[in-house]
């Protein structure tokens, strides 16, 4: 990262504000910076194309059954 992360400051925006929210007027260098939550469609078709950085990552506990079988063989090996 080339730019520090904020630090305090955080607020929600109002229903009105996300209503005339514009996200293409937002400078790219702008001293206010936006965490935006949205549903994506994100065709199953693209993921082969995007496995070195995918361009929608979740947040999501990885469980057993998840894994490759590769990946499994590190479980409580220490």
């Amino acid at each position: 990262m080339s730019n520090p992360l904020p630090l305090g400051k955080f607020q929600l925006l109002s229903q009105t504000e996300i209503e005339r929210f514009d996200l293409m007027s937002i400078p790219p260098d702008g001293d206010t910076g936006y965490i935006i939550e949205c549903d994506l469609i994100y065709p199953d078709h693209l993921h082969p194309l995007h496995s070195d950085y995918p361009l929608a990552p979740e947040h999501l506990t990885v469980n057993a059954e998840m894994l490759s079988f590769f990946a499994s063989q590190f479980i409580n090996k220490q």
